[in-house]
């Protein structure tokens, strides 16, 4: 464990006005941010990869409407009727189902999502000050604290319902406790991490690595692997006594995005083209740029360079599930910009040790340095520009799209549609078989509908565009906008 006294021996020293500083920046910086998101609650899932939100939702609504024990615990990402085949077991399930407890208390609208992910924003800053402060010493932890706060993937998607954001929460939680000799609590939160998104389980591997040349580590590495072990093993027994058939697709789907499959899904066999390894490589790298900012990655290069005695092999596990990522899920990484929530606080420890590392200098050069570095984390955050997202549809329109749905078709309908994203599943409020592209598909799945929904009315719902495309019989137009006509179908 490291003391206080160990921490502060790696960073310079600093008068009491700077330490003080840095924690005022740190919290006024943190309440505006949450005020501001605080604000725009209410907002429509309509930002970038607003998808995300969307399916996290749907899924929470589902949770919270049809019991989480009835479900067993597997995530659905429809709305009903339901059938075993409906499962969604591409993410593990802590997030949707905790956020359900809240839909039910407090209602499942996006205010609800929104606020449940203020407050994992709120208390991952205040984790990573203390975390800073455990590693580095007083001033460094306000640092941190606040480096992370103007990171441009901060900036952008603190306010994304994503399970990057939960499972980050609950890593630098457990690489708090291990600091502090809390191995009971170290297991917990780093079981919670696993539970929450899949990257949690490439910590305990790292650390488990590290040990090898810090041997002083290998009983918190070992207690990270029980952790990582037991979670992996409950979620997968979890999804294998609900459906083994959509367990054995998450393996399908970690192929899509390491660049090794075409298909996303059996449950979709939608194909998109993949991207070549280049292109997965360049895209990676700019969303890295983009995300991270030149300071962020600076600060991260010039650590890694120069591996500072003490930190390492604590800075090591929070840094390796974001590079080990960026290798093996490349194409996941080149697609989701968001995805970088994970490096984000690796990177916001590197720029507080940079800030403040014990060098050759005065206390007054020490002071600069940490002032220029606050003044530039904050020059970043303004003249970043944001990279032009798009997930191919325009969110504002599938909103729209969503609700025609709701309007024409009364609840308890199936809907057949080309459209992919969840944001209509959400605002339509009904279950949507996604990927129907063509009239063959949509009579495939007319078929699949009445045998798995029998009683269940079916409709089809396109974009306008796709009118002449789809030429069905017995087709009946009732309902239609300026972005879905829906058609009842016999």
């Amino acid at each position: 464990m490291t003391t206080p006294t160990e921490a502060d021996s790696q960073t310079a020293r600093f008068p009491l006005w700077v330490e003080r500083g840095a924690l005022v920046f740190f919290l006024v910086t943190l309440v505006l941010l949450a005020a501001r998101s605080y604000q725009r609650a209410d907002e429509l899932f309509i930002t970038p990869h607003a998808f995300v939100s969307a399916d996290v939702a749907t899924t929470a609504r589902t949770f919270a409407t049809e019991g989480i024990i009835r479900l067993h615990g597997v995530p659905v990402n429809n709305n009903p009727p339901i059938t075993v085949s409906d499962a969604y077991t591409h993410w593990p399930p802590l997030l949707p189902a905790s956020l359900a407890i809240f839909f039910r208390t407090a209602g499942p609208t996006e205010r609800t999502a929104h606020l449940y992910i203020l407050v994992v924003f709120v208390a991952t800053a205040i984790l990573l000050y203390l975390l800073g402060k455990a590693w580095l010493g007083s001033t460094a932890g306000a640092l941190t604290a606040y480096f992370w706060l103007t990171l441009p993937v901060v900036l952008q998607f603190r306010d994304l319902v994503a399970q990057q954001a939960l499972m980050m929460m609950f890593v630098v939680a457990a690489l708090l406790a291990f600091e502090k000799g809390s191995s009971r609590f170290g297991f917990l939160f780093l079981l919670l991490a696993v539970v929450s998104a899949w990257e949690a389980a490439l910590v305990a591997p790292v650390m488990w690595l590290v040990s090898i040349w810090f041997p002083g580590r290998r009983r918190q590495a070992n207690v990270a692997l029980a952790a990582t072990g037991a979670g992996l093993l409950s979620v997968a027994m979890l999804f294998l006594y609900g459906d083994p058939q959509a367990a054995v697709d998450t393996i399908q789907t970690a192929k899509f995005y390491m660049g090794l499959s075409d298909v996303y899904s059996h449950s979709n066999t939608m194909r998109q083209t993949p991207l070549p390894v280049s292109e997965q490589i360049r895209l990676t790298f700019l969303n890295n740029f983009w995300m991270l900012g030149a300071l962020g990655l600076a600060g991260a290069l010039q650590l890694a360079m120069s591996r500072p005695a003490g930190l390492v092999q604590r800075f090591v596990p929070l840094a390796g599930p974001w590079i080990a990522w960026c290798v093996l899920m490349s194409s996941h990484t080149a697609r989701h910009h968001f995805e970088f929530l994970i490096a984000a606080p690796a990177v916001a420890v590197s720029l507080a040790w940079i800030a403040t590392k014990r060098d050759s200098g005065t206390e007054r050069t020490a002071t600069v340095r940490a002032v220029v570095f606050v003044v530039l984390a904050a020059v970043q955050a303004v003249v970043l520009p944001h990279p032009h997202i798009s997930d191919g549809y325009d969110p504002v329109r599938l909103v729209e799209f969503g609700k025609t749905i709701k309007a024409g078709t009364p609840p308890g309908s199936i809907v057949l549609a080309p459209l992919i994203s969840s944001v209509p599943l959400y605002y339509s409020e009904r279950h949507i078989v996604r990927g129907v592209d063509s009239p063959q598909a949509a009579m495939d799945a007319l078929q699949i509908a009445h045998r798995d929904y029998p009683g269940a009315p079916v409709y089809l719902a396109i974009p306008p565009f796709l009118k002449d495309s789809f030429q069905m019989e017995d087709a009946l137009l009732v309902g239609s906008s300026t972005e879905a006509l829906v058609f009842k179908l016999k």
